[in-house]
């Protein structure tokens, strides 16, 4: 944390005052699944703090992987009452099971599936809180 290699690339655009940051995985004993808790819930980041004090209602995720990151990132989001989306063609997935269980775990939960192409009328279109 805070090297080189943590850095963002430079060509991606640098954060501007209203970006959020959040460092995961920081501690080399235990995993990291979610970018809300650590594998264990031990440690909380603070994405959901956050999120409430900007007044988020929705939470769109996409990256790698699928069935790993994004999976646990949608599942807490949603568990915190945020109504979760996940951007399907911007992420990729480890296994084919793995896909199809977290595709199931994401329908149980009440987490919707979104295309990129989909998400500009998904915000326009949310409801009010």
């Amino acid at each position: 944390m805070n090297s080189w290699g943590a850095e963002l690339h430079k060509e991606l655009r640098p954060p501007s005052e209203s970006d959020i940051i959040i460092r995961k995985g920081s501690d080399p004993c235990v995993d990291c699944y979610s970018a809300f808790w650590d594998n264990g819930d031990c440690t909380q980041s603070s994405l959901f703090v956050d999120l409430l004090k900007l007044g988020v209602t929705d939470v769109y995720c996409c990256g790698l992987a699928f069935d790993v990151c994004v999976k646990h990132t949608a599942l807490d989001a949603a568990s915190q009452g945020f109504r979760t989306h996940v951007i399907v063609d911007a992420c990729r997935g480890v296994t084919p099971e793995g896909i199809a269980k977290t595709k199931e775990d994401f329908a149980k939960n009440g987490i919707k599936l979104l295309q990129s192409k989909e998400v500009a009328d998904a915000i326009r279109d949310k409801p009010q809180k």
